[in-house]
């Protein structure tokens, strides 16, 4: 799908979208946005790595709450004052071209963020996951995004690592505990969507 199309989609369900063309234009976006005494939270996102905002906006001093630049601090704080942040940065599994935002979480702390909380929500993604609609978001999810989150988190048993179907994974190691379909922005918040004309994250 033509991006400008899907953008003006996005837009007339009322997210305030963005287009960017590199990492540099991205990370620039997201400063100039966020304000330098506003709180940052974020969850898990290998896209947000890529792009280095969450150091970026540390350096420049804001307080932001992601896991792995709070070494010192329990996890389940860090991710319970992530949701009341003034803004909320995450990627998407995969955005359909009707404009739906389809994710698939662990912990969950990703997807209540998303949904409640804090007053901004910042979508960013590139346009590798765009994708014609549910079930092939739901599909990317299963035969994508969770192999490559399950490499990353060491979990190698898991069915969709070894070859097997995606099914039956081991309660301890299983990331794919709730599914959210977001097609509106949630009446509490605004929701910006930056899209990337690059391939990043999974």
């Amino acid at each position: 799908m033509d991006v400008y199309e899907l953008s003006k989609k996005l837009e007339s369900k009322g997210f305030k979208v963005f287009y960017t063309n590199t990492i540099a234009e991205t990370r620039g976006l997201l400063t100039e946005l966020i304000g330098r005494t506003d709180t940052v939270g974020a969850g898990g996102s290998a896209t947000l790595d890529e792009i280095g905002i969450g150091e970026a906006l540390k350096e420049r001093g804001n307080t932001v709450y992601i896991r792995r630049l709070m070494p010192d601090v329990n996890p389940d704080e860090v991710m319970k004052k992530a949701v009341f942040a003034d803004w909320f940065l995450t990627s998407t599994n995969a955005l359909t071209e009707d404009g739906e935002f389809v994710n698939v979480d662990g912990n969950c702390n990703r997807i209540a963020s998303m949904l409640y909380g804090g007053k901004n929500t910042v979508f960013v993604l590139g346009v590798n996951k765009i994708v014609k609609d549910v079930p092939a978001a739901l599909e990317r999810i299963r035969t994508v995004a969770a192999k490559k989150n399950c490499l990353r988190f060491g979990y190698l048993s898991n069915p969709c690592v070894t070859g097997g179907d995606c099914k039956d994974c081991p309660k301890d190691t299983n990331i794919c505990h709730a599914t959210s379909i977001i097609t509106l922005p949630p009446r509490s918040k605004t929701v910006y969507v930056v899209i990337v004309n690059k391939e990043l994250g999974y």
